[in-house]
């Protein structure tokens, strides 16, 4: 097919019928692309469809798939495990995003869309001790876009509230870095170097 110059009269031309109309929504976003189009605060002449994705999900895969590229490492994404079972109910499943095994330990890394700096939410540390328990974790940590560097830290023992345990939770850190392929390359030698510290 020749090079088309795209324009409004373009997508006028289009005629969708009865056999076609199910790519009505894909030659709307087409449109949106091809003619850079985006939402203005006042109102125009066109409709704007609302491109809305799921950032921890995208995030979670996008990590996810890095790291099983690396040949390495055994990975996992949302291994489930029964967690809770109400009397006559339906079972609760306790799931982290990432399992990695490496030379028979098991590793837990949950992804986290949004900025932290020093401090995760107590939510999401609570939830990490109970991934080093219910997976016999030898490790975990929560992943974050953002330039930061790691920041290791340790569970306090139950029995003796001023000693740490030896279960380490820590916050990582991981940034584009002007290619995806290398970005992809950089998690997977991040997280093989936090398994192996």
């Amino acid at each position: 097919m020749p090079n088309v110059k795209i324009s409004e009269t373009v997508f006028d031309k289009i005629i969708l019928n009865r056999k076609t109309k199910g790519y009505k929504k894909a030659v709307d976003i087409s449109r949106l692309i091809l003619l850079h189009y985006h939402p203005d605060l006042s109102k125009g002449k066109n409709d704007v469809l609302a491109l809305m994705f799921d950032m921890n999900l995208l995030w979670e895969q996008f990590v996810l798939v890095s790291l099983k590229k690396n040949k390495g490492l055994k990975v996992k994404g949302q291994n489930s495990k029964n967690f809770w079972k109400p009397n006559g109910g339906k079972r609760r499943t306790i799931r982290p995003d990432i399992a990695v095994k490496f030379n028979g330990n098991e590793y837990v890394i949950d992804t986290k869309w949004k900025l932290v700096e020093k401090r995760p939410l107590i939510e999401d540390i609570r939830q990490m001790y109970a991934y080093h328990h219910y997976f016999d974790a030898k490790k975990v940590t929560l992943l974050y876009p953002g330039d930061s560097i790691y920041i290791a830290g340790k569970f306090v023992d139950i029995e003796q509230q001023n000693k740490t345990a030896d279960l380490e939770c820590g916050l990582m850190f991981t940034q584009f870095d002007h290619s995806v392929k290398h970005w992809q390359k950089q998690i997977a030698n991040m997280v093989t170097e936090w398994i192996k510290a």
